[in-house]
């Protein structure tokens, strides 16, 4: 029922309706700010990147051939966009705002962990999150946080399904790690 709303909103964007922007906007405006947030590691750059999307989404709409989810295509254009935006600026990928070894989670042990609330947890996993490469943290974000599945994660990214579900698998390997040596804790406790 979504797909066909969408699609009908589409058809409306495609004949010239330009009101029936603010739908799409709306609904894919936050995903589309988080792929450029996790690439470009900048708030005002991702936000550059996030409007460019749409515009360009907007302007190649007669492109989209409903071969896949309109979603897939978005965020293939934002990821584009993004990485296009890394390459132009030769962007390095900036520290964690929080020395995270200062913080006070190191004081956490594991008996205590369920004494922590679910944004400390948030926080947390954020943090370990933002320890992985871009392409790492891009990837457990699409599967994850937006519930894509393999098959689309590879539509997005560009990547081989199999070679997303090494990726995928590598990334949360060291996202285990990385929580372990915070906190002494396995990952399934934190999440």
């Amino acid at each position: 029922m979504k797909e066909e709303i969408e699609d009908i909103i589409i058809g409306k964007i495609k004949s010239g309706d330009l009101s029936a922007c603010r739908y799409i906007v709306d609904k894919y405006k936050s995903f589309v700010f988080n792929i450029a947030l996790r690439i470009l590691k900048n708030r005002e750059d991702a936000e550059e990147v996030a409007q460019d999307s749409f515009v360009k989404a907007f302007k190649a709409i007669d492109t989209f051939k409903y071969q896949s989810k309109f979603s897939t295509w978005l965020y293939r254009i934002t990821f584009n966009n993004a990485i296009s935006r890394t390459r132009q600026k030769k962007f390095f990928q900036e520290e964690i705002n929080e020395d995270i070894t200062e913080s006070k989670y190191l004081t956490v042990c594991a008996d205590g962990l369920e004494n922590l609330n679910r944004q400390d947890r948030r926080n947390i996993l954020r943090s370990a999150i933002e320890n992985l490469n871009k392409e790492e943290s891009l990837l457990i974000s699409l599967y994850y946080y937006e519930e894509n599945s393999m098959a689309e994660v590879a539509d997005i990214t560009g990547l081989d399904e199999n070679l997303v579900k090494v990726k995928i698998h590598r990334a949360r390997k060291k996202l285990h790690n990385t929580l372990f040596e915070l906190l002494g804790v396995k990952q399934e406790d934190v999440l």
